[in-house]
């Protein structure tokens, strides 16, 4: 029983930080796609992809209690990250309900991790050689 709900748990974490990751750089693409690289604004932000989709990631998965201004280092990596708008500013402040409804996705992995251990590591009962004879 704890083996599944051990599994079920962590295949919840991997799947929500995994299923952030991705969204982090799809919405990135997204929101650059119409972005000039010879534009002086759009080169900064078109330059440093992966900062700001890293910088984006950790703005997603961090709980509300833990919520920096800037996880990255270096400040215009959070202004880019701000100025996409594709996660709310930190300053802006998020709630628990919100940060909980985007990984309901990765309870469905839990249920299904759970069950699916739970019934290939249950007790069953033995049979007795009379039970197949017919």
């Amino acid at each position: 029983m704890w083996a599944a709900a051990l599994l079920g748990a962590t295949s919840l974490v991997v799947s929500s930080v995994l299923f952030a990751r991705f969204g982090a750089g799809l919405d990135y693409t997204i929101e650059t796609l119409g972005y000039d690289p010879w534009f002086e604004p759009h080169k900064g932000i078109l330059a440093n992809r992966e900062a700001i989709v890293e910088e984006v990631w950790l703005r997603d998965i961090v709980p509300p209690p833990m919520q920096r201004e800037c996880f990255s280092s270096t400040p215009t990596i959070c202004e880019y990250a701000d100025d996409l708008g594709i996660v709310p500013s930190p300053r802006a402040g998020r709630s628990w309900g919100p940060y909980f409804g985007q990984y309901s996705m990765g309870v469905i992995a839990f249920l299904t991790s759970s069950l699916m251990v739970f019934r290939l590591t249950r007790n069953k009962p033995e049979r007795s050689p009379s039970d197949g004879a017919g």
